[in-house]
């Protein structure tokens, strides 16, 4: 079968392609290629003029100041039409998002209708900001989520200025004219699959595709101090709920002074970053979500102990008992995590049984050719 990969911002789509393949499949990623982390991609379409050409570029941002015109989607419109004969008549088409060049609304409807007049079987990936999921937080979610911060604090609206956009008249618009052509809507993990479960679209969740292959298991080596990690990107650090854990963070300093390592870090270019990262015994990734994000993923594949959303809903899904949590449940409370990091520093033996659950639990649930088994079933093939 050949299958076409649209979009890819956290290397989801790059690991459901490496299951695909295993399995025979001829995949094709088909995104934005200039992004911070440079993903693989197959077929790239970006924009390179305005990006590299300063005066370009100030003239762009004025016109669009003035008039609300961005003309560098000419530019992108321009390298689609000579790429369409490259992404015509696949078996299956999945997009990442509904968004996934990062342009605009009228851009985006542009592409998907020259997609979707030629590749019929066409899904959406539920794990990312959409208007569905960003209205339901603002308006119908009940339990704490990424944009609590917000919803407490008004004038962090700026730092949510991404996901704010999709509460645009213009935005969802053309979402309702984007989910009108698509076959489904399959989430990839809790905190979406609670916003799908009940609309038309919707199909059943499949866990995000891990490549195993490029995860090292390493056994927690704790000889002298415990190492704890929270890497924060500053631009998202009020969604992930990174308050709780600095707060947090401080008690344990004071209370273990002896007895552990604390490493903060802020925007660490890559390799800086794995290197605190691989030192690590216990990471720190989110605690204002009901599942893990993607980094907390492999990070378990690796065998951290990590501190992330597993909320109720997401352990009766994988059937988890606390004999059998591959990972520690972060909420929203800073009394709460002070008493789970210290139980784990008091009794380290618990962080080799969690670190050997967390391998076990992503090979289990994760890995890319079993995941892409299920995607090859819900896209009909």
């Amino acid at each position: 079968m050949n299958i076409l990969l649209v979009g890819e911002y956290s290397g989801f789509h790059n690991s459901l392609k490496k299951g695909l393949m295993n399995l025979g499949h001829d995949v094709t990623i088909f995104a934005h290629g200039d992004g911070f982390k440079k993903y693989p991609v197959d077929i790239a379409l970006d924009i390179q003029k305005f990006k590299n050409n300063r005066p370009l570029n100030f003239i762009k941002n004025v016109i669009f100041r003035f008039t609300g015109l961005d003309i560098s989607m000419f530019e992108l419109r321009m390298k689609f039409k000579k790429k369409i004969k490259l992404i015509e008549q696949y078996d299956a088409v999945q997009f990442i998002n509904s968004i996934p060049f990062l342009a605009t609304p009228k851009t985006e409807k542009f592409i998907f209708k020259n997609i979707t007049k030629h590749n019929k079987n066409c899904y959406l990936h539920g794990g990312s900001m959409e208007v569905p999921w960003v209205d339901y937080m603002l308006h119908q979610h009940k339990g704490f989520s990424s944009f609590t911060p917000y919803l407490k604090n008004k004038n962090l609206k700026k730092e949510f200025q991404y996901a704010l956009k999709y509460t645009k008249p213009d935005f969802i618009k053309y979402y309702q004219f984007f989910s009108k052509n698509i076959k489904g809507i399959i989430p990839s993990d809790i905190d979406y699959e609670i916003v799908y479960r009940n609309t038309s679209k919707a199909l059943n969740m499949i866990p995000t595709p891990i490549d195993l292959s490029k995860l090292q298991f390493s056994p927690l080596n704790i000889k002298n101090k415990i190492n704890i990690f929270c890497g924060i990107n500053t631009n998202n650090q009020h969604a992930k709920g990174i308050s709780y854990f600095l707060k947090a963070l401080k008690t344990i300093q004071q209370k273990y002074p002896d007895k552990v390592v604390v490493k903060i870090t802020r925007n660490l270019p890559y390799d800086a970053y794995m290197k605190v990262y691989n030192e690590s015994h216990i990471l720190l990734d989110q605690c204002l979500s009901y599942d893990q994000g993607y980094n907390g993923r492999e990070a378990m594949g690796r065998g951290k102990v990590v501190f992330s959303g597993a909320n109720d809903d997401f352990k009766s899904y994988y059937k988890l008992t606390e004999a059998t949590m591959p990972l520690v449940e972060a909420k929203p409370d800073v009394d709460y995590l002070v008493h789970k990091l210290s139980e784990l520093i008091e009794n380290p033996e618990l962080m080799l049984q969690i670190s050997y659950r967390a391998r076990k639990f992503i090979e289990k649930h994760h890995e890319c050719t079993a995941v892409a088994k299920q995607y090859l079933k819900a896209w009909g093939l």
